[in-house]
């Protein structure tokens, strides 16, 4: 027999009886007489403030996480599609593994820059007379204002340029033991190791020379182009 307070006479709840008011009091809490009313208020709307602030505050970090971590994803194809983006002011490269007749690429600016390491010999066919060359002072060409002579680089040994045909483009190669190293399959236009082109070629300007600086023996650093040649090219 189990005593009801405000209930007269005692009931007497059989085991079924009892399972169906334990029930009814689990789902209506706050109507049990016989749990204390603070503890009942704890279980209503005020008492789960605390753990829905927790749990939307636990969302929004995860959230950020989720779009920082998309944007990391993001960033370099949005660089590679846009080129304004990819400029980040300067690029070093490294030269110390380079030899002699041997060249290095890297990408710059959307475009791909080639370094050619020049021989002895190579040099030595840039000292002789310039009649076989279309513009032998690149006065028509697209290079920085160092690099204007018959060398169009700031050290003899290194030349560096933009690895694109002035005619329509095409990837040009450079060819190892050749007076003309540097040659464009397309519409064999040839170049010497100046990047200056040769008569009876298609290609009418030199090659185009980036803006860079030496900051080393074997290191270049790749800027951006100078105000006079952004307006040529």
């Amino acid at each position: 027999m189990i005593p009801f307070k405000g209930l007269a006479p005692p009931l007497k709840l059989t085991i079924d009886d009892r399972s169906i008011l334990r029930q009814r009091l689990l789902r209506f809490p706050c109507q049990q007489r016989v749990i204390d009313q603070a503890v009942c208020m704890s279980s209503g709307p005020k008492g789960s403030q605390p753990s829905i602030k927790r749990r939307a505050l636990l969302r929004r970090i995860v959230n950020g996480f989720s779009l920082v971590g998309l944007g990391l994803l993001a960033y370099p194809f949005i660089r590679h599609w846009v080129p304004a983006w990819r400029s980040e002011g300067s690029r070093e490269v490294d030269l110390s593994e380079l030899k002699h007749g041997e060249t290095v690429s890297v990408s710059w600016l959307g475009r791909e820059v080639k370094i050619l390491k020049r021989t002895v010999t190579q040099l030595q066919m840039l000292s002789k007379d310039s009649d076989s060359l279309k513009d032998p002072s690149s006065a028509a060409s697209n290079q920085p204002s160092f690099a204007t002579g018959r060398l169009r680089a700031e050290r003899e040994d290194f030349f560096v340029f933009y690895a694109e045909c002035t005619h329509l483009g095409c990837a040009v190669s450079v060819r190892a033991g050749n007076e003309e190293p540097i040659y464009c399959p397309c519409h064999q236009s040839t170049f010497d190791a100046a990047g200056r082109v040769t008569k009876g070629s298609a290609a009418k300007a030199n090659l185009d020379v980036p803006n860079y600086r030496h900051i080393s023996a074997n290191a270049i650093l790749l800027l951006e182009p100078e105000p006079e040649e952004r307006a040529n090219s």
